[in-house]
C-alpha cells in the first residue's frame, strides 16, 4: 500500500515543521598558539533552508535536448501537407495496418521506414505444448524478418528491440508490420531543432500517436506550454481522427495535452466532459495537496460515501508542476479488492486569489483502471 501524501504532509505540519540537523559547533580558539601557527578562520556552521509544512517542491526541469522545445506561431500546414501526411500516417500506423500472413513481418518506424538491425523474440507454443522462445531475429536493410512459419504454431508474446527505439511487445497474434516508437527524449530532441514545418507535423504525430508505456507522462505535460500553437494546429485542422492500433487518436491526444494546459482559448477544442473527462467541480485550495484532499471529498460524497470510515483505500500519489510553476498535474488512486482506477486532476495557480484559494482544479480525466489478482 502506497502512503497517502496528504496524511505525511499534515502530519509534519502538526509537528511543527521539519526538524533540521544541528549545525556544526564553532571552531575552538586555543588559548596558547604556537607563533609559527597561521590564523585561521573558524568554519561557517553549516545551515538547512526552512521549508514550509505543507509546500509543494518544484517539479524538477526538463532536461534540455540541446535546445528549448519550441512550437512555431501560427497556422504552420498547408492543407495539402495536412491530406498527404494524413494518408501516409494511416497507411502505417490505422488499426488495420498490421495484418497478414503469419511467416512474414517488417520492422519499421511511423513513416513506414524500415528499421534495420532490430532484435525479434518471439515465444511460440507446438501442438498446445510450450515449447523454448524460436532464438532472436535480426531485421535487415529493409526492416523485413522470415519467421519459420509452421502451420500448428501459434504465437503467445513477441517482443521487439532496437537501440534509441522504446520497446515493443504484445500477446497476440504475430503481426505483418511491427512499427516502433523512438524514445522520448529523441522526439524533444528533433522539436528543439526542426524548423521545416513538414518534418515537424511528423514530429508532432510522433508526440501525439500510439505511446511506449516508459513514456514520462511528466515530460509531455511540461513541454505542452511550448508546442500549445501546433498542439491546435493540429485539432483545428479536422484531420488525424481515426482510431489508430491504441484506439485513440492524434487528434483526440492532442486535445487531451491541450486539456491539461487548459488555456481559456481553447475551450472549444477540449470539448465537453466525457466517459474519461469528468464534470470537474468548482474547487479550490492552498496548494495542490489540498485541492487533492478537497477532490476526494467531493468524489467520495458523490459515490455516497460521505463517512470516511466506509470509503475503500485511496490516496493523492504525486503533484508534477508545469515548468514555469504554474499548472499542476495531481494524480488521485482509488483501489478495491480485486481492481481500482487513477483520476488525473489538473490545476492551474491564479496569483490574484487568495491565498487559501490559490490553485483551482480545472480538469478531472480517468487515466487508468487496473484489475488486481
Amino acid at each position: 500500500m502506497r502512503p497517502n501524501p496528504c496524511l505525511i504532509l499534515c502530519l509534519s505540519a502538526c509537528a511543527g515543521g521539519i526538524a533540521h540537523p544541528p549545525a556544526h559547533p564553532p571552531a575552538q580558539t586555543p588559548e596558547t598558539a604556537p607563533e609559527t601557527t597561521p590564523e585561521t578562520t573558524p568554519e561557517t556552521p553549516e545551515t538547512t533552508p526552512e521549508t514550509t509544512p505543507g509546500t509543494i517542491p518544484a517539479a524538477a526541469p526538463l532536461p534540455d535536448p540541446g535546445a528549448p522545445v519550441r512550437g512555431r506561431a501560427g497556422p504552420p500546414w498547408t492543407a495539402e501537407t495536412l491530406q498527404a501526411t494524413e494518408q501516409a500516417w494511416e497507411a502505417v500506423n490505422g488499426p488495420d495496418a498490421a495484418t497478414g500472413q503469419f511467416s512474414w513481418l517488417r520492422v519499421v518506424d511511423p513513416r513506414g521506414r524500415p528499421v534495420a538491425g532490430a532484435a525479434v523474440r518471439i515465444d511460440p507454443i507446438r501442438s498446445g505444448t510450450r515449447e523454448g522462445g524460436l532464438p532472436d531475429h535480426l531485421s535487415g536493410a529493409d526492416g523485413a524478418i522470415a519467421v519459420p512459419a509452421s502451420p500448428v504454431l501459434a504465437v503467445t508474446g513477441i517482443e521487439v528491440t532496437a537501440p534509441g527505439w522504446s520497446l515493443w511487445s504484445m500477446s497476440a497474434p504475430i503481426p505483418a508490420r511491427i512499427v516502433l516508437r523512438r524514445e522520448l527524449d529523441a522526439v524533444l530532441s528533433d522539436l528543439a531543432r526542426e524548423a521545416d514545418p513538414a518534418e515537424r507535423l511528423w514530429l508532432m504525430l510522433e508526440l501525439t500517436g500510439p505511446r511506449p508505456p516508459e513514456w514520462d507522462r511528466v515530460r509531455l505535460f511540461q513541454v505542452t506550454g511550448d508546442l500549445l500553437p501546433e498542439l491546435r494546429a493540429l485539432v483545428d485542422s479536422g484531420r488525424f481522427i481515426r482510431t489508430d492500433a491504441d484506439r485513440d487518436s492524434p487528434a483526440a491526444r492532442a486535445r487531451a495535452m491541450l486539456a491539461w494546459w487548459n488555456d481559456p482559448q481553447d475551450a472549444g477544442r477540449i470539448g465537453p466532459p466525457d466517459a474519461d473527462r469528468r464534470a470537474t467541480p468548482a474547487l479550490a485550495a492552498a496548494d495542490p495537496w489540498a485541492l487533492c484532499s478537497a477532490f476526494t471529498e467531493h468524489h467520495f460524497d458523490a459515490e455516497g460515501f460521505k463517512d470516511p470510515t466506509t470509503r475503500t483505500w485511496n490516496a493523492c500519489t504525486s503533484v508534477d508542476l508545469s515548468r514555469d510553476g504554474s499548472r499542476a498535474l495531481i494524480s488521485f488512486e482509488v483501489r478495491y479488492a480485486h481492481w481500482g482506477y487513477q483520476i488525473r486532476l489538473s490545476a492551474i495557480q491564479e496569483p490574484g486569489a487568495p491565498e487559501a484559494a490559490r490553485w483551482r482544479l480545472y480538469d478531472a480525466r480517468m487515466s487508468g483502471r487496473e484489475h488486481f489478482l
